[in-house]
């Protein structure tokens, strides 16, 4: 007899095993199918994200479940009415998973289908904000294998897709800033150049659709930011070194078309400072990047290419115009020169241009500066094909200026014409300059002629500096303000009117202690490399110590009224053992006591402050630079103080000496230099009054010798309140 309930459960269970058994291994297999296909997981990826794949496999384990547990429920419930709500669900459940997967399986299909799968991906995924990277990732791929596959429909729309796309994006997320491409977009263009390296994909070998969207002359400000010219730097080498001239020469047509449209036209539209700088410093790095294009096709030895970089022009009627390559010589040493100095950048050209099948060590830089300044070589050799006024407006041939020049800068380019000529040579030997085809090759000795001629100007300009050596101002002016800088910053630590006050009695020595200096006349001598360097620092320091000389000679020519030999160690035990107090000084002349505290710990009434000012049992310590190597300790009433005063000399051979500081008083014949037998007679002094007691100093003195002194000498020392009452 049939039983509905038990045949369609029968029924039930075996398409479900079918769809288990047979269709999800199916499914397994078209989704390694695909990945085969395109050569991208990404894709694989991106189907088992699709809504119906993850319905497929919800419906397929419910359907599992409820086929374990369905023979129970229909043993335990009985009644008519629940065995067919319970074969209802289960019907429909397995019906529900079946037209599923009919449904994804028209999905595989499409996944199967390159055009189909690329309009799939771009009419629902590449609007999702959460799947715009990975959707862009997986279309990309699709290029890449339509490209394989010459269909050009599928390249085209995806060229125009992800133009409008980037051009959309800058729309919405506008900056006067370097354009710098979310990392996503870095993604595409990388995998972009991936694609262009190999020729079976034909459409991204033979179309450069990186500098289109990267040099977009209509985009505004867009300004190529350093990533950008990373990536395009990556495509050249990969370029060049695959021979791949439809790219590069597309490249070049796209660079020139940038620089005509927005370079070119934006150099007059700035009207704020920042911008102009900005235009400026745009124009610089996109010319210093076509340059290196030609310096990579020398090192790559592709002359052919090389000739067509050269001779392009889009200007198609007159004459033509050469905007990406320096056609005047003028052009050409400039970017010797920017070359030359990015040389003193260590790794600056190694990371911006470092080309493939090189090691990166220590000479990198000057390896790739050599490839470019070959290239630069070529295009002085080139004058001779564009030698005419109105392919720039002006003399190809004219020699830059060099009177402005300094010494330092004329050795320098004479070294830099000598590195060109054997360039020259390069260029000449085993015929190599013919293979790149110029419309008129000059002789070799032409070119050595140009070369040679600046050589001698810059020669006879030398000559002429070291020869006719000027007074600098500005040189001068640095130097004076140096002065008077370190005039204020180098003190005088000796004891002064300010600190103490001068007796009544003392009488007063006008002092002037004048120093001269011969220096050479390229010291400060205009277009000499040579400059003040710590000359002020010096001279200022000089002064300073002469009058710490003079100073420390007053205690040289008034007898102590008591003298001991003491030892390093022992020098506050013997001025304990004297019992100074706050109405004494003591002058340490060359002793450093700062270290003492380091050395055998601090005594008990040594006063220190925040300042490093020094106090022993209430009596002042000064430190004063001398070769005395002594402490003088004196009364302050007996101390001889100083005043740093106004000149007061008549001598009517100084009378080019004036005040250039008043803050202390600091005089020179600064403002009257001459140069006379390529040397300069600079003179300073600082005039000071010393103010001293009528008749002999009474002071005691320390002596600080070495070791051989011991402790009998300090048994010698006398207090000196139980001497001034004896």
């Amino acid at each position: 007899m049939f039983d509905f309930y038990n045949y369609n459960f029968s029924s039930l269970i075996s398409i479900l095993a079918a769809l288990l058994g047979v269709a999800f291994p199916l499914i397994l297999q078209c989704i390694q199918k695909v990945d085969e296909q395109y050569g991208s997981t990404r894709l694989s990826a991106h189907f088992k994200r699709e809504p119906a794949y993850h319905c497929y496999f919800f419906l397929l384990v419910i359907g599992v479940c409820s086929s374990v547990l369905m023979p129970f429920l229909m043993f335990w419930l009985k009644a008519k009415a629940t065995l067919v709500i319970l074969e209802t669900i289960h019907t429909l459940l397995v019906f529900s998973l079946s037209i599923n997967f009919i449904y994804l399986f028209t999905i595989i299909q499409e996944y199967y289908d390159p055009e189909k799968l690329f309009q799939r991906i771009k009419n629902k995924s590449i609007k999702k904000q959460n799947y715009i990277e990975r959707a862009w990732m997986g279309i990309t791929d699709i290029a890449g294998y339509a490209s394989r596959g010459d269909n050009g429909d599928i390249c085209l729309k995806y060229k125009s897709l992800l133009i409008e796309e980037i051009t959309a994006y800058w729309k919405n997320n506008s900056t006067n800033n370097y354009r710098n491409y979310p990392d996503f977009y870095l993604k595409i263009f990388e995998r972009i150049l991936k694609f262009s390296t190999d020729i079976r994909n034909r459409f991204f070998y033979n179309d450069n659709l990186l500098t289109t969207i990267i040099y977009n002359p209509f985009d505004e400000n867009n300004y190529i930011s350093p990533e950008s010219y990373k990536i395009l730097w990556t495509g050249l080498n990969n370029a060049i070194e695959g021979n791949n001239k439809e790219w590069v020469m597309q490249y070049w047509s796209n660079a020139e078309r940038y620089y005509r449209f927005f370079i070119d036209s934006h150099k007059y539209q700035s009207d704020k400072e920042s911008s102009e700088k900005q235009e400026e410093e745009n124009e610089k790095q996109f010319m210093e990047m076509q340059i290196m294009v030609g310096g990579l096709l020398c090192y790559f030895r592709k002359y052919e290419m090389l000739n067509n970089i050269v001779s392009f022009s889009n200007v198609f009627t007159g004459i033509p115009r050469y905007y990406l390559v320096p056609g005047t010589f003028k052009q050409i040493w400039h970017y010797v020169l920017h070359f030359n100095e990015l040389i003193n950048s260590p790794n600056t050209l190694t990371d911006k241009y470092s080309p493939k099948g090189i090691y990166n060590d220590v000479n990198t830089d000057n390896f790739i500066y050599s490839q470019v300044r070959y290239y630069l070589v070529f295009l002085i050799i080139r004058l001779w094909s564009v030698n005419d006024y109105n392919y720039t407006f002006s003399d190809p041939m004219e020699l830059p200026e060099i009177g402005y020049k300094d010494l330092n800068d004329l050795e320098n380019e004479i070294w830099l014409i000598k590195s060109l000529k054997q360039d020259v040579d390069k260029w000449y030997e085993n015929n190599t300059i013919e293979q790149v085809h110029l419309p008129m090759l000059p002789p070799k000795k032409e070119v050595m002629k140009l070369l040679d001629t600046h050589i001698n100007n810059c020669k006879d300009t030398k000559h002429e500096i070291e020869n006719s050596p000027k007074i600098d101002e500005e040189k001068v002016k640095s130097l004076k303000e140096n002065l008077i800088k370190e005039n204020k910053y180098q003190k005088l630590y000796l004891p002064s009117t300010n600190d103490f006050k001068k007796e009544k009695t003392a009488v007063s020595h006008y002092q002037c202690l004048p120093i001269s200096i011969e220096i050479p006349a390229s010291t400060l001598a205009e277009k000499h490399e040579k400059g003040i360097s710590n000359l002020p620092q010096t001279l200022i320091s000089f002064v300073n110590g002469k009058i710490n000389d003079f100073y420390s000679a007053i205690f040289r020519q008034h007898k102590a009224y008591r003298s001991y030999n003491i030892i390093y160690r022992d020098i506050f035990t013997a001025l304990h053992l004297l019992d100074v107090n706050k109405t004494y000084v003591i002058l340490s002349m060359g002793i450093y006591l700062q270290n003492f505290t380091m050395i055998y710990g601090r005594p008990e009434d040594l006063e220190i402050d925040k300042d490093g000012n020094m106090r022993y049992l209430g009596a002042q310590i000064i430190n004063i630079q001398s070769n005395l190597n002594a402490l003088i300790i004196i009364k302050q009433n007996d101390l001889p103080v100083i005043e740093l005063c106004k000149d007061e000399c008549n001598d009517n051979n100084e009378k080019d000496m004036a005040p250039i500081s008043e803050g202390p008083y600091l005089y020179s014949n600064i403002d009257h230099l001459q140069i006379e037998n390529k040397r300069i007679l600079l003179k300073i002094h600082k005039p000071f009054k010393l103010y001293i007691p009528e008749g002999d100093l009474h002071y005691y003195q320390l002596n600080i010798h070495s070791s051989i002194y011991g402790e009998e000498n300090l048994k010698k020392i006398i207090a000196i309140n139980k001497e001034n009452k004896a």
